[in-house]
């Protein structure tokens, strides 16, 4: 995990310079935000909760 203290321009180039040197590292982060962004973010998997607010809000308004 690459965490630094907000404002801290050292303890940022500390983690930036740690990053550089470390190519497992940077390809573990890589590897990661990939797998998050295809779980969270694609538009196909958020397409199915979309229909499902839609077809919630339809029975809703059958309903009343």
């Amino acid at each position: 995990m690459v965490l630094f203290e907000s404002g801290d321009v050292d303890d940022f180039t500390r983690v930036v310079l740690e990053l550089v040197k470390n190519k497992e590292e940077r390809d573990r982060i890589g590897r990661n935000a990939r797998s998050v962004i295809l779980e969270k973010y694609l538009w196909k998997h958020n397409a199915q909760a979309i229909i499902d607010i839609f077809d919630s809000i339809k029975r809703e308004e059958e309903s009343s």
